[in-house]
């Protein structure tokens, strides 16, 4: 039986490895040319090719191959590659992700950029030019934002929502975020307006906002969002709602092809997390090899940002009643519902870590035990 994965990712490499030391043979197709790597540590290696460099895994498995897959035949079971040759299959996995939001790109101006490949990271490197503005205040904006300020640009984050990490945190803990990075030399945070347009000559010079505002930008970072990659799946005619449809094995319309992480949509939901492509993977795994497990919704792992020394950690949902304070940097709040602790948003509060991990999802009587501090 040969197995075709579609997509490098965490989730086909995760796959690809656990069906290859399972003896089942494996050939892995990957539109980069670069090793597998950490999609989320690019952010944190911009301004540096040799931090980035060092992200690429060392020595490479035999079944991967760094050539595209362009096209999937349903009928003859083969998937045609950028090099005009086709791949046959018995099995087929979708693991292709997610594509970034992108803005402006028919502008046709140099210097605009979105970071979700090794590629972006080593373009805006060997391209950054002050002043940046970066489109997009959650946790992908906000890491390239102070990173590229550590290199002594000056940066503008512009967020639509009105406030900052809005899908991790409150405002409250939001406004202690915005602080700590303002605090910087070159740093500035613009909430509540949009991207309306860009100018320039060659290279893009001037972004205008909805309020009016006029900024000075020669490197503008898009960090807006991202959307399940699904066109190989919509070329085939599988079923494709926000993602690619799969049942409890992780199968999507056609039995013998599968579709695991970030392109995956199962019962409605496509989160795009790290632990939903790891246990996709897990699944599709036993499932190739004869084990029927089903997909179970992972928990969500709590959210962490570092701005400076300052920890922000969010877990669980802002649900229910909130109990909160604040003293002075550190800021705690807890969301109850039901008598059960259903979120937790912990701001500098390193050593309520491991009370907001054992906390969640439980019972608790007196809400002052985990505000004590």
């Amino acid at each position: 039986m040969n197995i075709v994965i579609i997509g490098n990712g965490p989730a086909g490499n995760t796959l690809a490895s656990k069906l290859d030391s399972e003896g089942v043979k494996v050939d892995l197709y990957s539109n980069e040319e670069v090793n597998f790597y950490s999609r989320i540590r690019l952010p944190s290696c911009l301004g540096d090719l040799d931090k980035l460099n060092s992200l690429c895994v060392k020595n490479e498995q035999s079944y991967i191959h760094h050539e595209a897959v362009v096209a999937i035949h349903r009928q003859s079971k083969t998937v045609l590659l950028a090099d005009g040759t086709s791949k046959h299959y018995d099995k087929l996995v979708i693991a292709t992700g997610s594509n970034p939001l992108i803005f402006f790109n028919q502008s046709g101006l140099e210097g605009i950029y979105t970071l979700r490949s090794f590629h972006d990271a080593v373009k805006i490197t060997n391209d950054l030019v002050s002043p940046v503005c970066v489109l997009g205040g959650g946790l992908l904006g906000l890491e390239c934002a102070l990173e590229i300020n550590k290199l002594n640009h000056s940066v503008t984050v512009v967020q639509g929502d009105s406030y900052v990490l809005n899908k991790q945190i409150n405002e409250t803990a939001a406004n202690i975020v915005s602080q700590k990075c303002m605090e910087r030399d070159n740093f500035n945070i613009i909430c509540s307006t949009l991207a309306k347009s860009v100018e320039g000559d060659k290279r893009v010079e001037k972004l205008i906002l909805s309020n009016g505002d006029i900024l000075a930008c020669n490197t503008l970072l898009i960090a807006a969002g991202v959307r399940p990659s699904t066109s190989l799946a919509k070329g085939c005619g599988l079923d494709i709602s926000k993602a690619i449809k799969i049942n409890q094995y992780c199968q999507t319309s056609d039995k013998d092809i599968y579709a695991i992480g970030d392109c995956a949509e199962y019962n409605n939901e496509c989160p795009g997390l790290l632990p939903v492509a790891l246990s996709t993977a897990n699944v599709v795994a036993n499932h190739i090899i004869g084990n029927k497990i089903e997909y179970v919704p992972p928990k969500q792992l709590p959210t962490r940002f570092q701005a400076d020394d300052l920890l922000v950690a969010s877990f669980g949902e802002m649900r229910g009643k909130c109990y909160s304070k604040q003293v002075e940097e550190r800021y705690e709040a807890w969301y109850i519902e039901d008598k059960k602790v259903v979120g937790a948003i912990l701001i500098g509060s390193k050593s309520h870590l491991p009370l907001a991990k054992a906390s969640l999802n439980k019972e608790v009587e007196d809400v002052n035990v985990l505000l004590d501090f």
